[in-house]
């Protein structure tokens, strides 16, 4: 079993552009969004990062979580309860 790694912002930042995540103007990195599927982003503010969901009602955040606290392993990169 792989034990977990913890990072901070500028690895962040790799993991996901090496995943096929796009940044879009403001900073945000968007999934790209399969045919029927959800819209999913990473808002990344200066000590926190945040796993957001569109929705009808506008963007809906499923957990946040410090730079500090952030770990990869073999699943992925884990915020809060998700692994990303």
């Amino acid at each position: 079993m792989m034990r977990a790694k913890r990072v901070g912002k500028e690895a962040v930042d790799e993991y996901l552009s090496s995943r096929g995540w796009q940044q879009d103007t403001w900073g945000h990195w968007h999934r790209p969004v399969p045919p029927g599927g959800s819209d999913y982003r990473i808002k990344q503010q200066k000590n926190t990062i945040r796993y957001e969901v569109s929705s009808t009602s506008g963007w809906v955040r499923l957990d946040a979580q410090l730079y500090s606290t952030i770990s990869f392993s073999s699943k992925g990169m884990k915020i809060g309860r998700y692994y990303v």
